[in-house]
Formats: structure tokens, sequence, C-alpha cells
């Protein structure tokens, strides 16, 4: 029933075919590991466990298959610890990495430990969140499948992730980062991490070879990897898993320059975009807000990073799984320090281009009025389809600007179920899927605090 994939050609799923290929890839490379590996693989969950998951059943595997199962890991890996991962035949692609969105458990040491991490990663495939997030890609997952992958623990001190690219600007610039132990708090984006990014002139020896390395995986592959690895105390190199990185692209043609004030907010852009409105804690958010991630909002809450404006953290990194999450949605994030004062009445600019946060009313009329038409521009060249939907936007077209459409200085106006965005030479034109929406839009970007009035007129 489990495999061991070295010299085997049935599929394990994303992860672990692609592990197969590294174990052969990386066989000539001195100290460079591929953690031993079984496999329960994708046929073995075609025909046995997806119509008990489709069913509901409580327990997946039969007694029989649970006796066999644990054997076969006994006989493999003795009484060493044990880490059970997922490997669903839709993640890890070049178009959707399912990031963080399945289920895998470290350091199991009881047979009920083990099986019941089995279980629940044969479960996670038909998650509520998995189920949103095949919903929001159009992936109809009866036609796929979840492999599971059972490994001893590397016997790892520190541990971490690498991007051979930068994920933001797509520039051919690696980025590491790690922390003390297994890397469950790099990927997680819970924790502060250690980050090298840029400068590489004095970094240890291991991190430079871990760098060779990740560069031939990608030679490899032919497009940039987010590689997961370890080093052991002696300086073994173990490689977890590698897939492509989906890069935070951008289209930038439309955009105008901001003078950004001088008192503004410098963070750590991790995913590029910008947005306008207030900034809520997470336990008090609603829809089309930007979110103010205090370390309890993970990959896996889909509906809250997709429905808000922005993200801005205060722990994590640019690579873990959330951050992963938060690029492949195209939502604005900024990662700022946790002593900065920020003013809930107040409406912000986040601007991940430039890694800044600022407030709109410390902005001129002219550039708040510019300020606008990138947030609309950049909404509607670069936002998330799903996002769009939800906020009724249905088309949009740009109109060259003459005398007799010349807006007056304001920040939109609205008419019927469209809205216009003002700009100096041109006027993009807006059209919702009903007026409610329009309203329910427009009302969340203009409503401000008592006094200020409205920031739109219809016409």
């Amino acid at each position: 029933m489990l495999i061991n994939f070295e010299n085997n050609k049935e599929s394990f799923g994303k992860k672990g075919d692609m592990l197969r290929k590294l174990y052969n890839l990386l066989s000539d490379e001195d100290n460079v590991y591929i953690p031993e590996t079984l496999v329960l693989p994708l046929e073995f969950f075609n025909n046995t466990i997806k119509e008990r998951l489709l069913k509901g059943k409580n327990k997946i595997l039969t007694p029989s298959e649970e006796q066999e199962i644990l054997l076969e890991i006994r006989n493999q890996f003795k009484n060493k610890k044990i880490v059970v991962r997922s490997s669903a035949s839709c993640e890890d692609s070049i178009l959707f990495t399912n990031s963080g969105q399945y289920d895998s458990f470290l350091n199991l040491t009881t047979d009920e430990e083990i099986l019941t991490a089995i279980n629940k990663t044969f479960y996670s495939f038909i998650s509520s969140n998995a189920m949103e997030y095949y919903k929001i890609n159009n992936l109809d997952f009866t036609n796929q499948g979840m492999a599971v992958l059972i490994q001893e623990v590397a016997p790892v001190k520190k541990a971490g992730v690498m991007f051979t690219a930068n994920p933001i600007t797509g520039e051919d610039k690696p980025i590491i980062e790690f922390c003390n132990g297994l890397g469950e708090d790099v990927v997680s984006g819970q924790k502060e991490v250690i980050t090298i990014k840029d400068n590489y002139n004095n970094i240890p020896k291991i991190l430079n070879k871990l760098l060779k390395i990740g560069k031939r995986i990608e030679l490899e592959m032919g497009v940039p990897q987010d590689i997961e690895w370890g080093i052991d105390e002696n300086n073994n190199i173990y490689i977890f898993q590698s897939r492509p990185i989906i890069i935070n692209k951008r289209n930038l043609d439309k955009l105008q320059k901001i003078n950004i004030p001088q008192n503004c907010i410098i963070g750590d852009s991790i995913s590029n975009g910008i947005t306008i409105g207030y900034i809520r804690e997470l336990k008090n958010c609603d829809n089309s807000e930007i979110i103010l991630q205090s370390g309890n909002l993970t990959s896996k809450d889909l509906t809250t990073i997709i429905n808000n404006k922005a993200i801005l953290l205060q722990t994590g990194g640019y690579l873990s799984h959330f951050a992963n999450i938060i690029r492949e949605f195209n939502k604005p994030a900024i990662i700022i320090k946790k002593d900065q004062t920020l003013n809930l009445n107040e409406k912000y600019i986040i601007d991940g281009y430039n890694s800044c946060i600022y407030k709109l009313n410390d902005l001129t009329l002219e550039d708040k009025k510019k300020a606008y038409w990138n947030y609309f521009v950049d909404l509607i060249y670069n936002g998330n389809k799903t996002y769009l939907e939800l906020i009724g936007i249905q088309n949009y077209k740009f109109m060259a600007k003459n005398e007799r459409n010349k807006f007056e200085i304001l920040d939109f106006i609205t008419a019927n179920n469209k809205l216009y965005i003002d700009s100096n030479s041109e006027i993009l034109e807006i059209e919702f899927s009903s007026l409610d929406l329009l309203n329910n839009f427009v009302e969340k970007c203009s409503k401000r605090s008592k006094g200020n009035g409205r920031i739109y007129r219809r016409k």
C-alpha cells in the first residue's frame, strides 16, 4: 500500500512527484538529502479513499488498512519521529499554489498520532477552506486527488524557505528566510524570522551552497522556485519541497506619481498594489476594509483575505504560506512595526509599490485625486477577479477627456450604475452590475468621520 518513491513511476501528487525529481536531480550533490519518504499514492486515493470521503465517513481507513500502513511505517522508520504531509494533484502549480490550504503534521510518535494525521490530511482535501479555494479558482475537485507523504523528521537545527527570485518584483534576486528548529514559524507567518535579501556578500558558506542548489533546481524546472529546506548540525542540507513561485506582476502603465508625505510609515512590502480605506483590527473588520493582522489571520482565512482590500502585517516575512496566498489573490500587503501608531478614524493609503502607508488627508487635493485614480486603476487592472465580482464590477473603459466632460477636481462621480474617476488626461468609467452594488461600494470608499462630508457626487 505504501510505496517508496525512489524507483517507482506512480503518481504521488505534485509535492511527491517533485520530491522524486529532486531525489534524482540532487543525487550527485555531497551532503544534500531528500528525506526518506513513503507514499500513499494517488491511485489509492482515487480507487479507495475518495468515495469514502464524499460519503462523509468519519473514519477513512479500515482496521486492516491501518494495520498494514503502520507495519510498513515501523519497518521503514522504526521508532523515529514522523511527518505526515499532503500532496494533492492540484497544488504547487504555476497558476495555483494552494499554499497552506491542506493539512500536514510534524513530530508524530505514537500509532494513534500517525493514523489521526493521515485521516486529517485526507479530510483536508474536502475541508470548507479547500472547497472555497476550488470555487474561487474554478477547479473541479472531483477530478483531483490527494496523495499522502510519510517521512522521518530530519534532524535539522535551522530551517526555512528560499525563493530563487523576488516574488514581488520578479527580479532574479533570491530571498532566504529561516529560524531555529523545523521552520514551521517561517511557513506559518506567525513569528519573526531572519531574512537575507539583496546582500549576500558575508553569508555563511552553507547558505551560499543553498543558493547554488536553488539555482540548479530553478534551471532544471524552468521557472523560479519556492524551496523549503533545513540544515543539521553537520551542515547537511535537506530539501523538503520545491514548487513554482507566483510572481506578483502588475500593470503600472496608467498609475500617476503622487508626492508621498514625509511623515509616512515605511514598511516592507510583501505584495504589490495600492488601496484606500480604513484600517480595522481583525476582530472588528468588515468587508472592504484594510486588515491589521495581529497574528491570528492565516493562509486558511481565504474569505477574509479576498473580501477585504489590503493587509498590514506585524509578524512574519516575505515567503510564508500566508504571504503566498496574499500575492496569489493580488492584495496589497505591507509588514509594519508593532509600535506604529495608527488612527482607526482616519482613511489611509496602503502603497505596496513604495512600501509605505500614509493618511489620505495628508495629501493635497490634486494628489488625493491622483490617489483615487491609482486605486481604481490598480483595482481594475490588477485586482482579484473574485473580489471584483463580489463588489459588482462588471466592465470598464478609458475615455479621452475634452472640455465638455472635464470634471471638477473631485475624487469620483456616479451616474446610474456607472462610476467615473477623473485624471488630468482621461476618465475611467466603471460599470457595476447593479445600482445597489455601486452605492454600497461608493459608501465604503467615501464615508468619512463626522463633519468631513462626502468626496463624490452624482450627476
